[in-house]
């Protein structure tokens, strides 16, 4: 795909017509980009609901849309300069285009196309680069791959790390002979409720381990995890896995599936029952069970802390980038470094 015959518009999501709309929908349906539901218009248009505006670049070839870039501003002084940001801000998992096969168009041009002075981003998926988006300063992302079956990756992990396996297990019967039998639902049967005891336990973390500006402080990112979870797009849907001891909450986990892969988004667990392991217990779980509905592949996210490590058997690299288009974007872009310099942004 030549990248001069590529014209791109700015619109906002909910001027996006019906025609462009099913087209996002089918083209990351086709698989050309890893299946994220971070980058489906479900998932943008909640966070325009909850979060605030989003507008999406629209690539067009002959006027047929090939591409699709989800955007919003950042806030403050920063989005006065027309610095950008991927939709959901720190929410976000991942970033880039959703786009047919062979799509390739330097970002800056598309920027300059579309009106957008600059963006910031981070979350960037190696396949990206591909498609003319710039990134540097990769960072280690881990998934765990179970498309051969549970049965025959719980095998193989054994295999790989017997200790570990050996040693989930231990606690697993240790926590059931101490505490009682547990109880896990791959779909809480109330999640709603799930979901509000699951935000009060990260905000308790959050507290606990002085994480400054926690993601779910921020009112309107908590009414973004209640948008999603009813939705039922098999592009992006939310999904709250739990474990309980008799009533009692003990691990939690909310994640968005695209198709056969859950984003593993936010889990969490009662710190009284750390000893037990019960995170490592629920995402076992998870995977044993995963296949009812339809998971296959669980995407830890950017990071390679030794508890990602521990089930990953599959590893790729996120990037960030800020990119400029013309004179406005080139001021953005010293602003907000100007900003990170003195602590200001």
């Amino acid at each position: 795909m030549a990248a001069e015959r590529l014209r791109t518009e700015r619109v906002r999501i909910d001027r996006l017509a019906s025609a462009d709309r099913a087209a996002w929908d089918g083209l990351l349906a086709q698989g050309h980009q890893f299946p994220a539901a971070f980058m489906s218009a479900t998932y943008a248009e909640a966070v325009h609901r909850t979060v605030g505006p989003v507008q999406v670049l629209v690539a067009r070839e002959q006027g047929r849309a090939v591409g699709f870039l989800p955007l919003q501003r950042l806030a403050g002084w920063p989005g006065r300069l027309g610095v950008h940001e991927p939709p959901g801000g720190v929410m976000t998992d991942y970033f880039g285009w959703v786009a047919q096969a062979g799509f390739a168009q330097p970002f800056a041009s598309a920027l300059r196309q579309a009106g957008v002075p600059c963006v910031y981003f981070t979350h960037l998926d190696q396949p990206q680069l591909d498609m003319g988006m710039p990134g540097d300063q990769p960072k280690t992302g881990l998934r765990t791959n179970f498309r051969g079956g549970a049965e025959a990756y719980w095998a193989e992990l054994r295999e790989r790390d017997r200790k570990l396996v050996s040693d989930t297990e231990r606690r697993t019967k240790r926590l059931e002979r101490e505490h009682g039998e547990i109880r896990f639902a791959l779909d809480d049967p109330d999640p709603q409720g799930a979901l509000e005891q699951l935000i009060a336990l990260k905000l308790a973390q959050y507290a606990r381990t002085g994480v400054r500006r926690p993601p779910l402080g921020v009112s309107g990112h908590r009414a973004l995890l209640h948008a999603l979870l009813p939705s039922t797009d098999p592009l992006c849907h939310g999904r709250i896995s739990t474990l309980r001891i008799g009533e009692r909450l003990i691990a939690a986990h909310f994640g968005l599936q695209c198709q056969d892969v859950l984003h593993f988004w936010f889990p969490v667990y009662d710190e009284a029952y750390a000893a037990y392991s019960p995170g490592r217990i629920l995402l076992r779980h998870v995977i044993q069970h995963g296949a009812s509905a339809g998971i296959a592949l669980i995407d830890r996210g950017v990071g390679d802390s030794p508890a990602k490590r521990d089930f990953a058997n599959e590893e790729h690299r996120f990037y960030k980038g800020l990119v400029g288009a013309g004179p406005r974007g080139a001021l953005a872009r010293q602003g907000l470094r100007a900003g990170w310099r003195f602590g200001w942004a």
